[in-house]
């Protein structure tokens, strides 16, 4: 060969083109693709997540990972490295680089320039920085940068970013000083993100991660200069939440506004959660929670900027003096789920509380356990002049009154709560109880209204409105305990095929009753006209004991044909099963290599082989559907339930409480079934027979001097609630075209239910003892309850299901004879119906009754007819049409009714003459149309919606109703709402005979609907029959960082004041401005009709 070396090469590159890329190998376009990702600055990736259609929110790596996953690219994963010591440093972009060293320091440099990125991982925290210069001592193991500097520190929980000037900061101990930085924050405010920006001309970072600020800025907004902005001399960032001020001023655009000279917010809770403010009723007040183990159900903030750098909240805390610390090294956390608080509560006003509250799921075979107890102290609270005081003046005298309880009928000086509530299970026992003891029924009401975390919104800017009370007062109490008993019977079936106690329980039920204790300085003190809602008015006594209600329920199976197969035979679960050797499954499946030998060829071997297994049987405990069965059941259903009342007609006071009787009822109801349920082969007939009885008995025992009326009453509700009753009712049904395929379902049937048997009171004789009857039931209408056949024919023919159906009654009921047609073709539904009935030894027909039903589209293009006709009399009774074409509807309607004749002195006079009389007309328009200009940024709705009502009989009665209205939305500038409905109850005026008739004038339609929706002319709307009903209007302006909205609301109110009654317009005008970093900070102004002003929250 002449040229050995040129064909090695053509060889080489042969090899290079025809060699399969390995499949671990990333291809140029994701290699260069995940590297732009990593690169790109973050306005460049929400830019490009953006143009995708993809979501912007969440920190850059879950940004970076949407972008990813869009073009279906995974992200690159290093190889794992062994632990070692210091820092992993990565150049992953730089123009040039250069070491040099200063010999007079003894230092070596690395100068890296030219849109220099820098990676820095230690300890799973990443490190990236982007600069236009990167300088690093190897010697002090330092590093600065300059010129656009990104800082951006990645963590598993999120990440921080910086950006400034210059940056200096030694590597191992990540401490270090920005020159001219800022940081980004986002935040969600009231479904709005919004991103908050901390600035300064040096921010400082120490190797224990606290931040210093020096001359600081905190805005939200991105003009220049700010619309707002809060100027600090320092701002420190000590921990995640933890965060302080000095020296700080809120600028509204240039104008101080507000200097605070110290702030600081504590990361870590102060374990007690104190809680301050005002409550017109209750005064000042301090509420303070100490959580002993557990946390606080946190909410939101009530600042929002406050939100800024929060802590996360499952954090695991420990007590450190007065705070709640996150440990150095979080100790994982011994029942989270429990809790146990201390409350200790001040009020000025009202007195002071105590309390401890627990609350302990999951304790042993406890699966809930809460429990509280409290004790208050509290003076009688007056309200007298528009202001509330706990003094009263007597003979002028200014006194306090302090309240007081009642302890199970002893008075103690004090005011209590006591709670507890719980549920156990025991395998198939569930016990449950309920307690809940309160001195007075306004303990919670004066106690419970309570918080644990700071109003700050509330102390910046009080209100003279003070929000609802949640906690109300509470009127009566139940004491419960019960348990549920659910035990497994399968040993017991067929016999026994359940068993449980669905109810064991016993109550307390504790009502209130108004205190009239002869006392006259508590009567001066309490019963008071100034007196407001006095805990001592009323008492809590106990109305009756229920011990105990027993509910259970038993129900099996005394017969059944075939019997049903036992279960198959299961290994005991002690026995170890034997594992097969593999000789023995190699016998079982002889499966040779196809080296060994030549594969049988002869045609018997290959039938065999191929040949279908047989069928399976039927497992044991599995019925075959197509065989008959016949079953003979039972269930029962005992109860029993014995009731105590007290005694309590002469208690005025607490101290009257015992545990005297009054009376005392006993009750028995046993409820019971036999059922008997066959069923032919095939299912070609079923049958099934069900005896129902009830047995009832109640016991009354007076225990007190009743008088004699009570007695009676007492005595005859018990006589009244005792019998005996027994009901049948039995059911045949025959499929006789069950092989037949479209006809299947169809069906013959006959039913009959009625009275067996039974023992009822009569009356109470003249010795005063009960009469009871005894009677089986007989062949009458009282008796037979029911007495039916029905034959139905269902055919699927044509993709749905025609129907004809075929129902008669039979005496003694009266007898009837009806039937119904359904017929479904296509787009058309058919429904026709009609029969005879026997009313008083006459037959007569049922009105038939047709309804056509033809829709396209889902309905939207849509037309429906009934008719309803009168055999006997060959009239027309009623007649309903209906028509859909999208947003247009339109019915009719038509009946027979008497009609009416107009008198002018009169007014509609009735006309007792019964026709066919068309009745009433209804026509409808709803429409709505979006227009998009500008690329979407400007939005403009129409809506708008027709609706005419049209009285045929008396035409007077015609109204039609006008909506209509419009949404524009500007993007971030402006959006507008108004939305009108007017009114117009006198339609016939527009018609020139009807108008004439009645002795009006005729009007002109458009030219009274013009003048009706003119809103800038009053007399012209005065003028018109169009009335405007309602009108509001809002405008929203976006400012940046503050929200303007007006809004107006106008209505006509019947004015009764005057000699006569008249309607006036009345209207509102509210004017509200919203600051959107801290939504708290807001302020509504309210002008109505009068000119009165008033300021709202």
């Amino acid at each position: 060969m002449k040229h050995p070396a040129l064909a090695l090469v053509a060889i080489s590159a042969l090899l290079f083109l025809v060699t399969p890329i390995l499949p671990g190998e990333d291809t140029l376009f994701e290699r260069t693709l995940t590297s732009d990702v990593e690169t790109a600055e973050r306005q460049e990736l929400i830019d490009w997540a953006g143009s995708l259609g993809l979501s912007t929110r969440g920190t850059r790596r879950e940004v970076e990972n949407r972008i990813l996953a869009y073009y279906g690219v995974q992200r690159r994963v290093t190889a794992p490295e062994e632990e070692r010591d210091g820092v992993s440093m990565r150049i992953e972009r730089a123009r040039g680089s250069r070491f040099f060293d200063i010999e007079q320091a003894d230092e070596r440099n690395l100068r890296l320039v030219g849109g220099v990125r820098l990676t820095v991982e230690d300890e799973g925290v990443v490190h990236t920085i982007e600069a236009e210069e990167i300088l690093i001592n190897v010697e002090k193991n330092t590093l600065a940068a300059r010129g656009g500097v990104v800082y951006v520190v990645r963590r598993a929980d999120g990440e921080e970013s910086f950006r400034g000037d210059e940056i200096v900061f030694r590597i191992e101990t990540w401490e270090g000083i920005f020159v001219r930085g800022i940081t980004e924050t986002r935040d969600r405010i009231e479904e709005e993100e919004i991103d908050f920006f901390v600035e300064g001309r040096r921010i400082s970072r120490s190797e224990e991660e606290i931040i210093l600020v020096e001359r600081g800025t905190i805005t939200s907004s991105s003009a220049e200069p700010p619309n707002w902005r809060i100027r600090a001399s320092r701002i420190w960032i000590l921990a995640p939440g933890e965060w302080g001020l000095r020296h700080a001023v809120l600028y509204v655009g240039r104008v101080p506004m507000f200097y605070l000279p110290f702030f600081f917010l504590p990361g870590d809770r102060l374990f007690f959660h104190p809680v301050a403010g005002t409550r017109t009723r209750d005064g000042t007040f301090i509420q303070t929670t100490t959580y002993f183990f557990g946390k606080r159900e946190d909410d939101d903030p009530p600042i929002s900027i406050m939100r800024i750098a929060e802590t996360p909240d499952e954090s695991e805390r420990v007590i450190q003096g007065l705070f709640l610390r996150i440990p150095e090294e979080p100790r994982e956390p011994q029942r989270p789920d429990w809790s146990l608080k201390f409350m200790a509560d001040v009020y000025t006003t009202l007195g002071g509380y105590s309390g401890v509250a627990g609350s302990m799921p999951n304790l042993g075979p406890l699966s809930t356990f809460d429990w509280r107890l409290g004790l208050g102290v509290s003076r009688n609270i007056y309200f007298e002049n528009e202001q509330y005081s706990n003094y009263y003046v007597e003979e002028g005298i200014a006194k306090q009154h302090w309240n007081s309880g009642f302890f199970l009928g002893s008075p103690v000086p004090y005011r209590y709560e006591t709670e507890t509530r719980g549920r156990a299970r025991f395998q198939s026992l569930t016990v449950n109880w309920n307690f809940l003891l309160l001195s007075d029924p306004e303990f919670r009401r004066d106690f419970h209204e309570r918080s644990e975390r700071m109003d700050w919104a509330f102390l910046l800017s009080p209100s003279d409105e003070e929000p609802e009370r949640t906690a109300a007062s509470v009127t009566s109490l139940n004491w419960e305990a019960g348990l549920t008993w659910n035990p497994s019977v399968r040993p017991l079936n067929p016999w026994i095929t359940s068993f449980s106690v669905s109810q064991f329980r016993s109550q307390v039920a504790w009502r209130t009753r108004e205190d009239r204790r002869d006392d006259p300085d508590w009567a001066a003190a309490v019963l008071r006209p100034e007196s407001d809602k006095s805990p001592e008015r009323t008492f809590f006594y106990p109305q009756s004991v229920l011990l105990p209600e027993l509910q259970m329920r038993l129900a099996g199976t005394f017969w059944e044909y075939p019997p049903r197969p036992g279960a198959t035979a299961s290994p005991d679960p002690g026995e170890t099963p034997v594992e097969e050797d593999e000789s023995d499954r190699a016998d079982r499946h002889p499966l040779r290599p196809p080296w060994e030998g030549d594969a049988p060829d002869r045609e018997d071997e290959r039938e065999e082989l191929f040949r279908l297994p047989e069928r399976v049987r039927n497992l044991a405990g599995i019925q075959d559907p197509e065989s008959g069965r016949v079953t003979f059941s039972y269930n029962l259903q005992p109860t029993l339930r014995n009731d105590r009342f007290t005694d309590n007609r002469d208690w005025v006071t607490g101290t009257d409480v015992d545990t005297t009787w009054r009376y005392n009822t006993f009750q028995t109801r046993n409820r019971g079934q036999l059922v008997l349920d066959m069923r032919a082969r095939d299912r070609l007939a079923t049958a099934s027979s069900t005896l129902s009885m009830d047995h009832r008995y109640q016991g009354l025992d007076i225990m007190a001097d009743v008088d004699e009326a009570e007695r009676e009453r007492l005595e005859l509700d018990t006589f009244r609630f005792r019998g005996f009753t027994a009901n049948q009712a039995s059911q045949i049904t025959l499929f006789p075209l069950r092989r037949v395929e479209p006809l299947e379902a169809s069906s013959l049937r006959y039913s009959i239910s009625s009275l067996v048997y039974e023992n009822r009171f009569v009356e109470v004789d003249e010795a005063g003892d009960p009469r009871y009857e005894t009677r089986w039931g007989e062949w009458n209408e009282d008796d037979i309850t029911g007495h039916q056949t029905r034959a139905q024919v269902l055919w699927s023919l044509w993709s749905a299901t025609q129907s004809l159906t075929a129902t008669s009654d039979l005496p003694p009921r009266d007898r009837t004879y009806l039937g119904e047609l359904k017929v479904v073709t296509g787009p058309l539904t058919t429904t026709l119906s009609g029969g005879y009935r026997e009313i008083e030894d006459e037959w007569k027909p049922d009105n038939v009754v047709q309804t056509h039903l033809l829709q396209f589209y889902e309905g939207k293009l849509r037309a429906e007819q009934r008719l309803e006709y009168d055999v006997e009399e060959e009239e027309l009774l009623q007649s309903r049409s209906s028509l859909r074409v999208w947003p247009l509807t339109m019915s009719l309607l038509g009946q027979r009714t008497e009609g009416f004749d107009f008198d002018p002195s009169l007014g509609w006079v009735r006309n007792e003459e019964e026709q066919f009389r068309w009745t009433r007309y209804t026509l409808g328009l709803k429409g709505e149309h979006s227009i998009q200009r500008w690329y979407r940024r400007v939005n403009l709705t129409l809506q708008g919606e027709v609706a005419l009502d049209v009285d045929l009989l008396r035409y007077s009665n015609t109204g039609m109703t006008l909506e209509y209205g419009f949404r524009l939305d500007v993007y971030r500038f402006l959006r507008l709402d108004l939305m009108a409905r007017s009114r117009n109850d006198f339609m016939y005026q527009y018609v020139r005979p009807l108008s004439e008739e009645v002795g009006r004038t005729h009007r002109s339609f458009l030219e009274d609907l013009a003048n009706g929706l003119n809103i800038f002319d009053r007399d012209a709307r005065e003028e018109s029959l169009f009335k405007m009903d309602s009108l509001r209007f809002s405008a929203v302006h976006d400012l940046q960082d503050w929200e303007l909205e007006i809004t107006y609301r106008g209505s006509p109110e019947l004015d009764s004041t005057g000699p006569q009654q008249r309607y006036e317009w009345r209207s509102i005008l509210a004017i509200m401005l919203r600051w959107r970093p801290i939504s708290e900070l807001r302020r509504a102004v309210q002008v109505d009709q009068d000119g009165s002003v008033e300021f709202i929250d």
